[in-house]
């Protein structure tokens, strides 16, 4: 399952979740989260098993970049999360 996520101009997720951004960590294995962080997503990112986003995350994600879900896996967002897909200006 791909995730469609708005496209946002950099600035965007600057003011909505403030902060700079730091290179997103490795899945260190499942089950396994990400809980709030400001990352971000330079590569796609694949969810192969229990993954859940938590809190006051931020995700920005790189422009063509993509969250894929396979099969037998499963993502969790929850609390204030969110997601934006950086395009170029």
């Amino acid at each position: 399952m791909l995730l469609g996520l708005p496209n946002l101009a950099i600035a965007q997720c600057y003011t909505a979740c403030g902060g700079t951004c730091s290179a997103a960590p490795a899945i260190s294995g499942y089950p396994d989260s990400w809980t709030s962080q400001h990352y971000c997503i330079t590569d796609d990112l694949l969810i192969e098993g229990e993954f859940t986003i938590d809190g006051a995350t931020c995700l920005e994600i790189a422009a063509g970049k993509e969250i894929v879900v396979k099969n037998g896996g499963n993502l969790t967002i929850t609390g204030t999360a969110q997601l934006y897909s950086l395009s170029a200006l």
